[in-house]
C-alpha cells in the first residue's frame, strides 16, 4: 500500500508560517504523487513476446486509479487496481512476496513488469522530496 504521512508542523513563538497554506500545499503534493504513481505503475515494458501476435489491449494499464482523502491531521494516498476489471492484476504487478496467484510471477518480473513494491519506493522517495521543498519554499 503506497504511503500515507502524518504531517504536523512545529510552531515556534514569533514564526511566520501560514499552517493553512501548508496544508493546502500538501494536499497539492499528496495528488500529484498519486498521478505520478498512478502513471508509473501503468507503463508497460516493451512487449517481448511478439512472435505469439498477441496485441495489447491495455486493460490492465486502465484497471490502475488513484486518489487522496485528507483530515485536518492526515493526506492518504490510496493508488490501487481493480481486479474487476484485470483479475490477472496480481500475477503481473503484484508484491514480490506471498503465495502464488497474490505475488508477481516470475516471468513477469524477468520481462520487467513493474510492480507495487516498485511502486510504494518510488512514492515514498517522491513524498520525501515534495514534502521537504514545500516546507523549505513555505518556510523563507
Amino acid at each position: 500500500m503506497p504511503p500515507g504521512f502524518r504531517v504536523i508542523p512545529i510552531r515556534p513563538r514569533n514564526a511566520d508560517f501560514d499552517t493553512g497554506e501548508f496544508f493546502k500545499a500538501m494536499q497539492f503534493e499528496a495528488r500529484q504523487v498519486a498521478a505520478d504513481g498512478k502513471r508509473f505503475i501503468a507503463t508497460y515494458p516493451a512487449q517481448t513476446l511478439v512472435k505469439t501476435g498477441y496485441v495489447r489491449t491495455n486493460t490492465l494499464k486502465r484497471s490502475w486509479s488513484s486518489k487522496t482523502a485528507s483530515t485536518r491531521q492526515t493526506i492518504t494516498i490510496t493508488i490501487g487496481s481493480n481486479a474487476n476489471i484485470a483479475p490477472y492484476n496480481r500475477v503481473v504487478q503484484g508484491p514480490t512476496k506471498g503465495d502464488a496467484g497474490q505475488r508477481q510471477a516470475r516471468i513477469m518480473a524477468a520481462a520487467n513488469w513493474r510492480n507495487v513494491d516498485d511502486l510504494e519506493k518510488k512514492a515514498r522517495a517522491d513524498a520525501d522530496k515534495r514534502i521537504q521543498a514545500t516546507v523549505d519554499r513555505l518556510a523563507r
